[in-house]
């Protein structure tokens, strides 16, 4: 699905999603904002059965993971942490998601059309980083 558009071997593929157009890790961000929105996600177990860790790591457990609560983070650069990318949980903690998306976001995207039924697409539009 997803082929690299660089000659450096980078991956700058862009995707729409809702009518809008992001790169991976903004993609990954926008799915799980939609998908917790929709489904009123109220806490960590909720949102770690919605986005099982395996699909961070194309089907393999191990690894970061898709989503963390933001006190277990050590590496902060790693994750979506700014105030209005976190994800408020009834439990008054704040969840937040991944920013490392390569290659792995092909097998992220299929779980999530797959699981909650989103249209995405790789975009025409290559000018976004």
């Amino acid at each position: 699905m997803v082929q690299a558009d660089t000659q450096t071997g980078r991956n700058y593929d862009k995707f729409e999603f809702n009518g809008q157009h992001f790169n991976k890790r903004r993609l990954a961000l926008a799915l799980v904002q939609h998908v917790v929105s929709k489904k009123k996600i109220k806490n960590i177990k909720e949102l770690k059965n919605a986005f099982p860790d395996a699909w961070f790591n194309s089907g393999k457990l191990g690894g970061n993971g898709v989503v963390s609560i933001e006190d277990n983070v050590k590496d902060r650069s790693r994750w979506f942490v700014q105030p209005n990318e976190r994800l408020p949980l009834e439990d008054g903690s704040f969840a937040v998601v991944s920013s490392q998306w390569g290659a792995n976001i092909d097998y992220f995207i299929r779980q999530v059309s797959k699981e909650y039924g989103l249209s995405i697409k790789k975009s025409a539009k290559n000018n976004l980083r």
